[in-house]
């Protein structure tokens, strides 16, 4: 949401998502939402044809390799290791274990912060990159989002501001 900046440590997005929740949940019970001609669109889902490695390699890997500092060389490495980010969108969960879906989302989530690393060449806040040790003016009040698949960087202020009275654009 961006209200504390660059600095998004776990505890931080914790109290972001009880406040953006609580008025999220207050603007869809006074306001609401009414979808029309809503339709249910199945599509065939595939198998997953890349690795998901047992969950404590992913977390020591994220650790060593994408922590609070980064380099390219380490986070590319982690890259090929990781689901491509377009692999995933499309994959049948029903007949996973409920381990086995919280690794694929581990993957999937460790797929986007190492990504977006990559993209973001320069340190700010909590995102230091051992070979771009200096922020960039072209970052200042931009954003790293992944929409159905694809990797965007956004221009604003702060995220909240980009869906502010649009709970539509949240559920998506």
């Amino acid at each position: 949401t961006g209200v504390h900046g660059a600095n998004r440590l776990a505890s931080n997005s914790l109290l972001e998502g009880i406040t953006f929740g609580k008025m999220m949940a207050q603007y869809l019970l006074t306001d609401g939402v009414i979808q029309h001609n809503f339709k249910v669109q199945v599509k065939k889902k595939k198998q997953a044809n890349f690795i998901l490695h047992p969950k404590e390699y992913i977390q020591k890997e994220m650790l060593d390799k994408a922590f609070v500092i980064r380099d390219s060389e380490n986070l590319f490495n982690l890259q090929h290791q990781l689901p491509n980010i377009y692999e995933v969108f499309d994959v049948g969960l029903s007949s996973f274990s409920r381990e086995k879906i919280e690794r694929f989302f581990m993957h999937i989530v460790s797929s986007f912060i190492v990504n977006a690393a990559l993209t973001r060449e320069e340190s700010r806040g909590s995102h230091i990159r051992r070979d771009y040790p200096a922020s960039k003016d072209y970052w200042k009040n931009k954003w790293i989002v992944f929409e159905k698949g694809i990797m965007n960087v956004r221009k604003g202020l702060y995220e909240h501001n980009q869906t502010k009275g649009n709970a539509q654009t949240i559920f998506q």
